[in-house]
């Protein structure tokens, strides 16, 4: 009952014909019961239409069936009646800019009410079912209605749906179809800058640059797509460096490899002594333990990339170690030898790291922290 008596406040009626009535209205609303709540509101405003409530009791329950019941068509029809009935309230100006939405959704006469009120209800449910389910009840939506107002919201609403659960190809897909459909309209637009960041996420440089260079003319996309043709050109200068870093890395592991098995004579021999850990890996195996368990508890992105980037670590440090103790086994080691394959260790480990906050999509973050400090936050 307390929140009734806010929400009643919060209206700025004065003089509640029923406020007993009001109050039970928003109690059902909270309560979730919101079909039998905005009878209630209708009803509400059907009995006393002069009194200082009744806008709001028509706006709350239109608001109802459009948001939580997926009948726009109803709710137009309130709206409506607060714009008509009441010309001076100050819910009108939020009443006709819903009439407007509404309206080119269901199209006229309400003929694409069934298809505006299944767009409704996919929107409502998707936090609570199955991605998969309410993106392939979408799917059936844009199908099997092909004239429906709403298909170029449906189109971009599958993308982002396909993009946020890593779903690329087939958002790239759903974008590109709304750009090639809805051309030279704003939606058409949004539509084509999403397509080319998913292809840029993709690492389809070609492809993403193509989506922005039509975008560069257009007033009102030409500042946003001259900093996405900007971002495509870092990304191509940062996949040319993961290039980099992976063959300095498979050529260092292969160096060390064939540098351990000329040291111990045969292959055989070589690996009964990588069997044996270094010294070195004893005493960095903790240490990397310990590093790994405290940044997974901070961030998981980061932990991924610290657990790549200590793992590897390990791995450069046991092959470098057995390299080196099996040189000392056959003499004195030269100080130009363990110089170079110190240098040579320190690469691979940047190469390494590289990898890995690439891999995990933190090179951003790490460049946004190093720039303007941690988060206070």
């Amino acid at each position: 009952m307390v929140v009734g008596a806010a929400l009643i406040a919060a209206t700025g009626s004065s003089a509640l014909a029923n406020p007993d009535a009001f109050r039970a209205a928003v109690e059902l609303e909270t309560s979730g019961d919101f079909e039998r709540a905005a009878a209630a509101f209708v009803a509400l405003a059907q009995k006393a239409p002069d009194d200082d409530f009744a806008d709001d009791a028509l706006m709350k329950a239109a608001r109802l069936y459009e948001e939580r019941l997926s009948v726009p068509a109803r709710a137009v029809e309130l709206y409506q009646r607060v714009i008509d009935d009441y010309p001076q309230s100050r819910l009108g100006r939020r009443a006709q800019t819903r009439v407007a939405v509404l309206r080119e959704r269901i199209g006229p006469g309400a003929a694409h009410a069934d298809a505006a009120s299944e767009f409704q209800r996919i929107q409502r449910e998707y936090p609570d079912r199955d991605p998969l389910e309410s993106i392939a009840d979408m799917n059936e939506l844009i199908a099997d209605h092909p004239d429906y107002p709403g298909r170029g919201e449906a189109l971009l609403w599958t993308g982002s749906a396909y993009e946020r659960h890593g779903w690329l190809t087939e958002a790239e897909r759903a974008y590109g179809q709304a750009a090639r459909e809805f051309t030279g309209t704003r939606l058409g637009r949004n539509a084509l800058k999403s397509q080319g960041d998913v292809l840029l996420a993709r690492g389809d440089f070609d492809g993403a640059e193509a989506a922005y260079r039509a975008l560069v003319d257009a007033p009102d996309y030409a500042v946003a797509a001259a900093a996405a043709l900007e971002s495509v050109e870092v990304e191509r200068g940062r996949a040319r460096l993961l290039d980099i870093a992976r063959v300095g890395l498979a050529a260092f592991v292969a160096a060390m490899l064939l540098a351990i098995r000329r040291a111990a004579g045969t292959w055989p021999a070589a690996a009964r002594a990588l069997v044996r850990p270094p010294a070195e890996l004893l005493y960095l195996a903790p240490i990397v333990g310990l590093l790994v368990l405290s940044s997974i508890s901070i961030n998981e992105l980061v932990g991924n990339a610290v657990m790549i980037i200590a793992l590897g670590s390990l791995v450069i440090t046991w092959l470098s170690g057995v390299a080196l103790d099996l040189h000392r086994e056959r003499g004195p080691i030269g100080g130009g030898r363990v110089l170079g394959q110190a240098v040579a260790s320190a690469a691979a480990v940047l190469a390494l790291i590289y990898i890995a906050v690439k891999r995990e999509r933190v090179l951003d973050m790490i460049i946004e922290t190093w720039r303007n400090g941690p988060d206070p936050g």
